[in-house]
């Protein structure tokens, strides 16, 4: 199921080439002005401390305005984009799922729990678009602030940049250890969501036998253990999840710490100026967002994934009754005739051995208490179900070789 769903990932984010690669092209454009501001204030230090003139100050201070206000602007469009697409995603998907699951037999609906299946449509469907737009979008801010960070860093000093990035192994095998943790937790969750969702709809399906039999008070209490369950689930997701970011801003902070000391010692010495270390710092804390949104990435694609796995369920699977390779074409003049059908519900036996023939335009009344299989009877005839024996026929023709259209019109 998961080459499915890697299948279905990539074909959904396909789907809208040109607003992804507008997007991206704006995002990256977006992050390579973000690394100008720390050059221009570098050299603001470096002016202002060899007393130069107040005028080229100010223009490098202008250009820090200018710069600081395209990168808002070109940011903003390459977000409408990306998010634009991954609403259309959301959309086309919504259709997709509404479209198969018209196609599923009546027993695949008897194996499901409604409330299961509409917070899949809902919940897990929220956390895919998140995914293809939160989790793109961050995905691209953070890997192209990133190289275009450590670039600007190297033409700085490189023994800072290599300095300051030993504890990158260490910040990934911590995504490694707690994202494995969040993927697992938040498929537990979205499991007890549907729980949830499918207690909610049949009590208010089934509000007329609650209320006839006075099982207010028990739905209630089951409901509010299923509740609390939900709850309980999502305060254990919140523990892991929440290590992220304190984890980064820690390794950040120890990062700056170790390039504040080296730097301090190699602009005492005269390997760097004033205004290259502020420069450099600058570059550490612009990095630093990338690095702590490392772990937002995370929650994200581990939780959509772990969606997209529930919704492929329902993608991979398979009506059990369908239209045959050689279908009749020929008109129902309505003859009906039954031949040694049995069915049966699981392992209840509901119709055995039964046989009889109705002519067009003829009659036949079926009789019985509640259960007997009257109603299951009919519904043979239009193939809401297959007879596990025998044979129905419609005119003389089994009516599997029938399209279905022609028996349910």
């Amino acid at each position: 199921m998961r080459s499915s769903a890697r299948s279905t990932f990539r074909h959904y984010l396909g789907r809208h080439p040109v607003k992804l690669l507008v997007g991206s092209a704006l995002v990256t454009t977006a992050s390579l002005l973000a690394v100008v501001p720390p050059r221009f204030i570098g050299a603001i230090i470096d002016d202002v401390t060899a007393g130069a003139a107040f005028g080229s100050v100010v223009v490098l201070a202008l250009g820090i305005v200018l710069v600081s206000m395209g990168e808002f602007a070109v940011r903003g469009f390459g977000r409408y984009h990306v998010i634009d697409s991954s609403r259309r995603v959301e959309y086309e998907m919504r259709n997709d799922l509404l479209r198969h699951l018209q196609t599923m037999d009546t027993a695949y609906y008897q194996r499901q729990r409604i409330g299961d299946l509409m917070a899949r449509l809902t919940n897990d469907l929220t956390a895919v678009r998140q995914m293809y737009g939160f989790g793109i979008l961050m995905t691209l801010m953070t890997m192209t602030i990133l190289v275009f960070s450590i670039v600007a860093m190297l033409g700085v000093s490189v023994k800072l940049t290599l300095i300051s990035l030993l504890l990158i192994p260490v910040a990934s095998g911590t995504f490694w250890a707690i994202g494995r943790k969040v993927h697992r937790k938040f498929e537990r969750l979205q499991a007890q969501f549907g729980d949830l969702s499918t207690k909610a709809q049949e009590n208010f399906s089934g509000i007329r036998v609650v209320k006839a039999y006075s099982q207010e008070e028990p739905e209630i209490a089951s409901f509010a253990a299923i509740n609390s369950e939900y709850v309980r689930r999502g305060i254990d997701l919140a523990k892991f999840s929440g290590l992220i970011w304190p984890a980064m801003a820690f390794m950040i902070g120890t990062a700056v710490l170790m390039a504040l000391y080296v730097g301090g010692i190699d602009a005492i010495a005269g390997e760097l100026t004033l205004g290259q270390l502020i420069q450099f710092v600058a570059y550490l804390y612009l990095l630093s967002w990338p690095m702590i949104a490392f772990g937002e990435i995370t929650n994200i694609f581990q939780q959509g994934w772990a969606s997209l796995l529930r919704l492929q369920e329902i993608f991979d699977a398979r009506p059990a009754i369908g239209d045959p390779l050689d279908p009749v074409g020929a008109p129902i003049r309505g003859e009906v005739e039954m031949r040694g059908v049995t069915f049966a519900y699981g392992g209840t036996l509901v119709l055995r051995d039964v046989s009889f023939r109705v002519p067009a335009g003829g009659s036949l009344a079926i009789v019985g208490p509640t259960g007997a299989g009257k109603s299951t009877l009919v519904n043979l005839l239009p193939r809401l179900f297959d007879a596990q024996q025998g044979t129905v026929l419609v005119d003389g023709v089994d009516v599997r070789r029938y399209p279905l259209r022609s028996l349910r019109r």
